[in-house]
């Protein structure tokens, strides 16, 4: 069975909004003119696996009426892993540049 949003979905895309998909979550679900992958208790899961410009128009809505949660280590200007840089590491990353 084809989903909403899933007829033009790479399989990496299918495969970590499977990964994330957990009893209970609804999928492909219609919300403020987009289409969202997944929704956990009013959370909402969309999963990118490219540059967020194609999705600025859909982020601009969703953002204005839903608050937004990004794992720590996709945060700009934090490391994977997600902990602060020190002032050294912050300078020696700068002078390397």
């Amino acid at each position: 069975m084809t989903t909403i949003g899933s007829l033009n979905e790479k399989p990496l895309h299918a495969a970590l909004k499977e990964w994330y998909r957990r009893r209970g979550d609804l999928v492909e679900v219609a919300t403020d003119g987009f289409v969202v992958d997944l929704v956990r208790a009013g959370l909402l899961i969309e999963i990118q696996t490219g540059s967020f410009a194609a999705m600025r128009r859909k982020l601009d809505r969703l953002l204005d009426a839903h608050s937004c949660h990004r794992p720590a280590s996709r945060c700009p200007g934090r490391p994977p892993g997600g902990h602060q840089r020190s002032e050294a590491e912050s300078a020696e990353s700068t002078r390397s540049r």
